[in-house]
């Protein structure tokens, strides 16, 4: 039948209590090893030239790789501003030049979107006039 060595081994003969301790541990501390991967990959250069770069990604692609920066929990603010600096480079980097190095992310991107981002809709830029009314003899 089964072989006696296998017999005698006890869940506790294999995983002793002082290997439990060292394998939750280890969980423990790096638990956040895939996001810290994610978040030390360098964004890439935006610019804002037109015609783009073959080397750039557009603003859309930029800023969605600034997106899960700004969700990394595992980054400083300042870290966060120091990558979004990085990846910039004339004219966009020029637009963020006067808040300066100390400013948050959040003022970078506010800055940026204004000049960069897409309109998605002509519509909510603009006033809607209410439909003609019909009155005296006008048809509608």
């Amino acid at each position: 039948m089964g072989s006696p060595v296998l017999a005698a081994l006890t869940p506790d003969a294999l995983t002793p209590p002082e290997v439990q301790k060292l394998v939750v541990e280890h969980i423990v501390r790096g638990g956040g090893t895939a996001t810290r991967a994610l978040s030390s990959l360098k964004l890439r250069a935006f610019s804002g030239q037109i015609p783009r770069p073959n080397n750039e990604v557009d603003y859309d692609t930029w800023r969605s790789h600034v997106e899960l920066i700004l969700k990394d929990t595992t980054m400083s603010d300042l870290q966060k501003s120091l990558r979004i600096r990085e990846s910039l480079l004339p004219p966009a980097s020029d637009v963020i030049k006067r808040l300066g190095p100390g400013a948050v992310a959040a003022s970078y991107i506010q800055l940026l979107d204004a000049a960069y981002d897409t309109v998605e809709d002509g519509d909510k830029t603009l006033v809607r006039k209410p439909p003609p009314t019909c009155t005296g003899y006008k048809q509608c």
